[in-house]
Formats: C-alpha cells, sequence, structure tokens
C-alpha cells in the first residue's frame, strides 16, 4: 500500500522524498519567522499567510512520514530476508 502510495506520486528517487523534506524545512523556517512577527504586530495578512503555510505542510509532513516508514519496513524487509536464506543455507547442509 504504501508502496503504491509513492508510486502514485511519480517520485523518480528518493531524491524526490529529499526535496520534499528540505521544502518541508524551509516552510516551518519561514512559518516560524511569520509567527514572531505576527505575534509583534497582530496583523492579519500574516495571520494568513501562516494559515496558507500550515496547508502546505500538513500534507508534505504526511508524505515524509510515509516515505520514512517505508525506509523503516525496508530495512526490516532486508533482514528478515537475510535471516531466511541463514535458515535455508543452514537447512540445505542439515540435510547434506
Amino acid at each position: 500500500m504504501l508502496l503504491k502510495y509513492i508510486f502514485s506520486k511519480k517520485w523518480k528517487s528518493f531524491i524526490d522524498i529529499k526535496n520534499k523534506i528540505d521544502k518541508l524545512i524551509e516552510l516551518k523556517n519561514k512559518k516560524e519567522d511569520l509567527y514572531k512577527e505576527y505575534k509583534i504586530t497582530n496583523d492579519i495578512n500574516i495571520k494568513n499567510s501562516i494559515d496558507s503555510i500550515n496547508k502546505e505542510i500538513i500534507p508534505l509532513t504526511k508524505e515524509v512520514k510515509l516515505c520514512e516508514d517505508i525506509r523503516l519496513r525496508n530495512n526490516k524487509i532486508k533482514n528478515n530476508l537475510e535471516e531466511i536464506r541463514d535458515k535455508e543455507m543452514m537447512k540445505n547442509e542439515y540435510i547434506r
């Protein structure tokens, strides 16, 4: 299911994911700066900008979390495959 999600987004590689992470960091920093300014001025335009940035941050955060989950699962799958191969080899050696 998660892989289907990645392919549906047509990401060419994990470089795309890194770019998304970079964009997410940039947006969060921008939001933080705007929030500091908003606390001083209470300008409604700044508040609207913050809300707009939040709307961009939420889906990016979800995508990045899904990708991290896939990365972690990938490592677990590799480890499981190695264990299975080792068990198969031991079983085959025992049979001989």
